[in-house]
């Protein structure tokens, strides 16, 4: 079989959506080295590298499609597409080419979310109409859709009217980082590296509005300092953090919080081990990868009372609603205090967490794949 991937993503992209593809790829010509591999991008680096003979990249060969790298993404692949006699094309990040139905092309789209759609204040106007283009294009053009989560596919049913037989529910992949164990070695290195406190709660995810970094930042000035702990926040910045920062610096916090940001995944795998508690108090998402991870890492995780995270999270971790800061901090003491509940909580999330495995993921996938070309 002949695999088309969008691996623009892969190539160029540090988190989210870079490591969702990455994964996919990896588990595919690990578990799969029978199959070939064509992987399309505008131009190859060094963010990801992988090799075999089955494996085969391909980046726009003409001036003009170099110049027009999108153009060349979403019209002028389908002849790559047809010239390499590509099977199936993933789309792993919201979109396809255009009209790759009128090519015989078999199509899977990957749609992460739809919050652009269902949160456009939280967005440029210029940025959800290019998302709405790409992804209702994808969605109505594709033969089958892959939501990462039941969230997900209930959007694309509500706002683009998709049949629901059409959309298959694929949690994404966790990265087998997350499962392997630090050695006390590594974790000192850590926090002697990053000065890391003794005792510390911790965010991951880019610091935007609607992850509400904001509401934990409260929670923390609650706490106060005589409880001996710490706020690590790791993510990309945006906007927002200033919002965040004023309250910082109004409240005299900010020897209490620490912010990092384009950590490796060995590195974070160390940052959420060494962490008491993981807050995750984002008002939506399209899934909500951190709180699997911290899960495979052993961290009790604190979220958002939102139905997705239930997806990401399952039965392990303490929902609460997070736009309440006090209810947010008490429950954090809670957390903190009780020992049984959190052997509870780490043992639960483990358990949960191997439902995300690459094997497994993989295998719905190839499942999926061998179905669409048989029909």
């Amino acid at each position: 079989m002949n695999i088309g991937f969008d691996a623009k993503r892969a190539f160029h992209n540090h988190a989210g959506l870079g490591n969702y593809s990455r994964l996919i790829i990896q588990s595919f010509i690990s578990l799969y080295p029978e199959h070939y591999y064509h992987l399309f991008t505008p131009s190859a680096t060094s963010r990801f590298q992988t090799k075999g003979k089955n494996v085969l990249i391909h980046s726009p060969s003409s001036f003009k499609n170099k110049i027009l790298s999108s153009q060349w993404r979403r019209r002028n692949i389908i002849h790559d597409l047809e010239k390499n006699q590509i099977d199936i094309y993933h789309g792993l990040s919201n979109e396809i080419p255009a009209r790759a139905y009128s090519h015989k092309i078999q199509s899977v789209v990957t749609i992460h979310d739809l919050i652009f759609e269902k949160y456009p204040n939280y967005y440029f106007w210029w940025d959800r109409k290019i998302y709405h283009h790409k992804s209702f294009q994808a969605a109505k053009e594709a033969n089958r859709i892959i939501a990462i989560s039941r969230q997900t596919k209930k959007d694309l049913i509500d706002y683009y009217g998709i049949n629901p037989e059409k959309i298959s529910v694929i949690y994404p992949i966790i990265s087998s980082i997350f499962f392997s164990k630090s050695d006390e070695k590594q974790l000192i290195k850590a926090r002697n590296e990053l000065n890391l406190p003794a005792r510390y709660l911790l965010y991951v995810g880019t610091i935007e509005e609607r992850k509400n970094l904001l509401t934990l930042v409260k929670a923390m000035h609650i706490l106060k300092e005589s409880v001996g702990l710490m706020l690590v926040v790791v993510g990309k910045p945006l906007t927002y953090k200033k919002e965040v920062v004023h309250y910082i610096e109004k409240n005299n916090l900010r020897h209490r919080v620490i912010f990092l940001e384009k950590v490796s995944n060995e590195i974070l795998r160390n940052i959420y081990k060494l962490a008491s508690a993981f807050i995750y108090p984002s008002f939506y998402e399209g899934f909500g990868m951190p709180v699997t991870e911290a899960l495979a890492c052993g961290v009790p995780v604190i979220a958002s009372d939102i139905p997705v995270l239930h997806e990401a999270g399952g039965e392990s971790p303490y929902y609460v609603d997070c736009s309440d800061e006090d209810q947010l901090a008490s429950v954090i003491v809670k957390v903190l205090e009780d020992e049984k509940l959190r052997t509870e909580m780490i043992e639960k999330g483990y358990r949960h967490a191997s439902l995300f495995r690459y094997d497994l993921i993989a295998q719905q996938l190839m499942a999926l794949y061998k179905q669409l070309l048989s029909m």
